[in-house]
């Protein structure tokens, strides 16, 4: 019976390990990917910087174009960054509850093992004190 109970909280704990692993890989996916847009953002707002200052009178009549049809990406690559940002939040709170069910399993797991060593113990100390008792009996008796 305890060595069921010792299998099947191995096996959660192994599961729940497994499933924090998953959402961790999702976590670090979606980190990825702000990092990009992040990425993508900063090179956009450089080259607006770079090349808004209309150089020739030629171009000056379509920096205003330019400029705003960059704010409208920096915008949309705002929105995607803050749904990404919502995403890792919640992912993070997942792991962090599998996490925690993770090492409440491993603690139930330890303590079992521990009771199992603590009864062993005791089954082979109260064989001890048996074997000497009934030495101590014969050694009266003879």
């Amino acid at each position: 019976m305890a060595d069921r109970k010792l299998q099947a909280l191995t096996l959660i704990q192994r599961i729940r390990r497994h499933e924090m692993e998953q959402e961790a890989a999702g976590l670090a996916e979606l980190n990825l990917k702000i990092s990009a847009l992040t990425r993508q953002k900063t090179t956009l707002l450089d080259e607006l910087h770079n090349q808004a200052h209309g150089r020739t009178l030629e171009a000056a009549p379509y920096v205003g174009s330019y400029v705003r049809a960059v704010r409208r990406e920096e915008a949309r690559l705002n929105g995607e960054i803050a749904a990404l940002e919502k995403q890792v939040a919640e992912r993070e709170a997942v792991v962090l509850e599998h996490f925690r069910q993770m090492k409440t399993y491993g603690k139930v797991l330890d303590d079992t093992r521990a009771g199992q060593t603590r009864e062993a113990n005791r089954k082979e100390a109260a064989q001890a004190d048996e074997l000497t008792t009934l030495r101590w009996g014969r050694s009266q008796f003879t």
